[in-house]
C-alpha cells in the first residue's frame, strides 16, 4: 500500500469538472441571480438559465455513468426500513436536517432573493435595486465558490475529504477494508452522495493501493460484515450481474475515525 492521502484527494478530484469550470459556473449563476433581482428583471434569463441546468446535468450524469457513478437513489427492491427517508423510506437522515443543507438552502435563497427584489422594486429606487442584486449575485457566487470548490463539491453534513486529508496529510490505511472504504468515501459513495459499480472500485482500489480484485472482494466481504458498506445487485436483460456500492453511514464515520485516529509512524 503505497498510496498516500494527498493522492487519494488527486483522486477524487480527477472524477469533478475541471476546476476553472466549477469556478466560471459559480460567476455565471451569480450573474443570473444579479440580472433575475435586478430592476431589469429579464425573465428569458431565467428559461436560458433553466435549459443550461438541464444540459449540464445531463452531461454530468452521462460522465459519472461513463465513469462507474451514479446517484445513490437505485435501490427498487430495497425494504422502507432500509431506505433513507429522502428516498421515501424509513431511515432517519444520519446527520440532523439543519446540518443537510444542500437539500434546502438554495431553493431557500432562491425564494428569499425574489421577495427581496420585489419588496424593494416597490421603493422604486433603482440604485438600491441594483445594489441589492448585486450583493445577492455575489453572495451566491461566493457560496457556491466554496461549496463546488473550497469542498469539491461534496454532499452537506460529510467531512470534505480535504478536510480529512488537511488533518492528516500522512495517513495510510491500516488494512485493505480501510483501503477499499477510503476509495468509496473519495467518490462521495454513501447517503445521499453516489454509488460506485465494481469494476470501477477494482480499477481505482489497483491503482491507488496496488489491491487486487481478490484482495477487494475480502476486503468488501469484511466491511459488509461490519455493516459499513452498501452492495447493490443488478442483472440485466442477459443475466449479467452489476455490484453498485457505496458506505453506509456506520462506514462513514469509521473512515473519518480512520483519519482522525491516525498517527504518523515514528522514524
Amino acid at each position: 500500500m503505497t498510496s498516500s492521502a494527498q493522492d487519494l484527494l488527486s483522486f477524487q478530484t480527477s472524477l469533478r469538472p475541471p476546476r476553472s469550470l466549477r469556478i466560471l459556473a459559480a460567476v455565471a449563476v451569480g450573474v443570473v441571480f444579479t440580472l433575475a433581482t435586478s430592476p431589469l428583471s429579464p425573465v428569458w434569463i431565467l428559461f436560458i438559465f433553466a435549459a443550461a441546468v438541464i444540459l449540464a446535468g445531463l452531461w454530468t450524469g452521462a460522465q459519472n455513468q461513463a465513469r462507474g457513478l451514479r446517484g445513490n437513489g437505485h435501490a427498487p427492491m430495497r425494504p422502507d426500513a432500509e431506505t433513507s427517508v429522502v428516498l421515501g423510506g424509513d431511515v432517519p437522515l444520519p446527520r440532523p436536517w439543519w446540518r443537510q443543507w444542500d437539500l434546502w438552502l438554495p431553493l431557500a435563497y432562491v425564494t428569499v432573493c425574489f421577495l427581496i427584489s420585489d419588496t424593494l422594486g416597490a421603493i422604486d429606487s433603482p440604485v438600491v435595486s441594483w445594489i441589492a442584486a448585486i450583493v445577492l449575485g455575489c453572495l451566491a457566487t461566493g457560496g457556491l465558490l466554496w461549496w463546488w470548490v473550497g469542498t469539491n463539491g461534496s454532499p452537506s453534513g460529510y467531512q470534505p475529504l480535504s478536510t480529512l486529508v488537511r488533518r492528516a496529510p500522512q495517513w495510510r490505511p491500516a488494512d485493505d477494508g480501510e483501503a477499499v472504504a477510503a476509495v468509496l468515501y473519495a467518490v462521495d459513495a454513501y447517503p445521499r452522495g453516489q454509488q460506485l459499480r465494481r469494476d470501477t472500485l477494482d480499477t481505482a482500489a489497483g491503482a491507488l493501493f496496488d489491491l487486487t480484485p481478490d484482495a477487494v472482494s475480502r476486503a468488501l466481504g469484511e466491511l459488509g460484515g461490519r455493516g459499513d458498506v452498501l452492495v447493490t445487485v443488478e442483472r440485466d436483460r442477459d443475466g449479467v450481474r452489476t455490484q453498485w456500492l457505496s458506505l453506509t453511514p456506520a462506514g462513514v464515520d469509521a473512515v473519518v475515525a480512520s483519519f482522525r485516529s491516525f498517527r504518523s509512524p515514528v522514524g
